[in-house]
């Protein structure tokens, strides 16, 4: 997802028991509806973040303008970690979709509709409704595993800590 809509994500938009996340259309670039399938790793994180009566997933930490995590807050954070000019946030969007097809072979039709991108050309735009929700229950846990085997394998993960 977008860094913004992550940052203001609501509880109320959250299925734990279904692992899914309802991100409503006005809240999407192209206005249309989303469901995020959660990974079983997600899931046991959220229910760890719930909170009493908090109404965003994300609440601000501090007093500012947003009742919830600032949408720089997760840039500021990469900047902090050292790296500024090397990856952003809203790059993992790309991450996923060139390492997730690069690497474990995910159909390119299937890594689009979870990036809820839109369809391309008249045609397609016009007919196309497929929205490959089965397929993407599948990619996200995949995706998940691998991260956590690429995590594992710490010859290979640059440590992710504040720059000094």
């Amino acid at each position: 997802m977008r860094p913004g809509i992550v940052a203001s994500a609501r509880w109320e938009h959250i299925d734990l028991e279904r692992a899914e996340w309802h991100v409503p259309g006005h809240l999407m670039k192209m206005r249309h509806a989303h469901i995020v399938p959660l990974q079983r790793q997600a899931v046991e994180l959220l229910r760890d973040l719930i909170g009493h009566d908090a109404v965003y997933v994300f609440p601000s930490p501090a007093k500012q303008k947003t009742p919830h995590l600032h949408r720089d807050s997760l840039s500021k954070a990469l900047r902090e970690m050292g790296f500024q000019g090397k990856h952003a946030t809203h790059g993992f969007r790309g991450t996923l979709r060139t390492m997730a097809r690069e690497r474990l072979g995910i159909d390119l039709d299937v890594l689009e509709a979870q990036l809820a991108h839109a369809k391309r050309g008249d045609v397609a735009k016009a007919y196309d409704r497929t929205t490959f929700d089965d397929q993407r229950i599948q990619v996200m846990q995949a995706w998940a595993d691998y991260l956590d085997t690429v995590r594992r394998n710490e010859d290979n993960v640059v440590p992710l800590k504040k720059a000094g």
